[in-house]
């Protein structure tokens, strides 16, 4: 592939999007290496999201885009994987901003290693207010990765690009799931043997929640997504909020049934993830205030995380069964 004219796609998802939708086109847009076409597509935007896009497309002819009404995130990924006429496919979500020239960093590892898949490293956007600095210090640390770290690492599908002629190998998006599609993939391109790299100098930003709420109900679709696709047997977290829910249960049932001073031992591990998660944040952002609110935040996000990974392993134990009953 090196020293030859290769076509790019560009394709995105969005919906309602409509604050931030044309820095996000326009970053691709303005790269140093440009994409031979861009293609978005609208999930059925209730704002203005689909009429700047439309605008946008009338000023510049690369862009392509598609309407589908009551898509949910892997379907709209499937109708641009349908579309994509590239050779390879860069892939981003709206809320990122890509540096310049991220498309031809990771074009250049691409030369360089043969990759499959090759990855970007994602930062966050400058933060707009206190909560927004201590969701920034739980973005992978790069500077302290080694190489065991890089080995388990899989980039956000907001940062990443795809040789099209491996990754159609993998089959389409899981459609049953509205989120952590992505991770599915990666999951199936390891089994498939696909290789990956990354281009640690291509570098996007984003900004993931700006306040408490969309910060938790974001973690806990995730977690259902992974609880339905059987992800959270791969991840050692999941086993550990496992058994801290678990635990906290046999407290509550030892403090009723034999002595109520077990309920105090409910109280162990969250003091636990209030110490780790408010020292890494410390040592982040040098913020003692924000570290002690950042370790209460780190405690609802775990059990958020735990109690979305069990909803979703009880509907795919519901849906297998009722897949099963309907065979029979």
């Amino acid at each position: 592939m090196k020293n030859k004219k290769r076509i790019i796609t560009f394709a995105g998802t969005v919906f309602n999007e409509e604050k931030n939708i044309k820095e996000f086109v326009e970053s691709i847009l303005n790269q140093s290496v440009e994409p031979d076409e861009v293609i978005i597509v609208d999930g059925g935007s209730k704002d203005k999201t689909y009429e700047i896009l439309k605008e946008l497309a009338k000023k510049n002819k690369k862009i392509k885009i598609i309407q589908k009404i009551g898509a949910n995130i892997p379907t709209a990924r499937n109708v641009y994987m349908k579309e994509a006429k590239g050779e390879i496919l860069f892939t981003g979500d709206a809320g990122t901003h890509y540096e310049k020239d991220w498309i031809k960093k990771l074009l250049k590892v691409f030369d360089e290693t043969g990759a499959d898949i090759v990855g970007g490293m994602c930062f966050p956007k400058e933060p707009k207010n206190d909560f927004e600095r201590i969701v920034a210090a739980k973005f992978p640390d790069y500077e302290r990765f080694k190489e065991k770290d890089w080995k388990k690492y899989f980039p956000s599908i907001r940062q990443i690009a795809y040789k099209m002629s491996s990754f159609k190998k993998l089959g389409d998006f899981p459609e049953d799931v509205n989120r952590a599609d992505d991770t599915v993939m990666d999951l199936r391109a390891v089994k498939a043997g696909l290789k990956y790299a990354f281009a640690k100098e291509a570098k996007v930003y984003w900004s993931a929640r700006d306040n408490l709420k969309s910060y938790l109900k974001l973690a806990f679709l995730d977690s259902v997504a992974d609880g339905q696709k059987g992800i959270i047997w791969k991840r050692k977290i999941y086993l550990i909020e496992f058994g801290v829910m678990f635990f906290s249960l046999f407290s509550i049932f030892g403090a009723i049934f034999f002595d109520v001073r077990l309920l105090s031992l409910i109280l162990l591990f969250p003091l636990m993830i209030f110490l780790r998660e408010g020292y890494l944040i410390f040592r982040r952002i040098k913020n003692l205030k924000l570290s002690i609110y950042g370790g209460f935040i780190m405690i609802l996000l775990f059990f958020s995380h735990g109690f979305g990974a069990i909803r979703g392993l009880i509907k795919s134990i519901l849906k297998n069964r009722l897949f099963h009953l309907h065979k029979t």
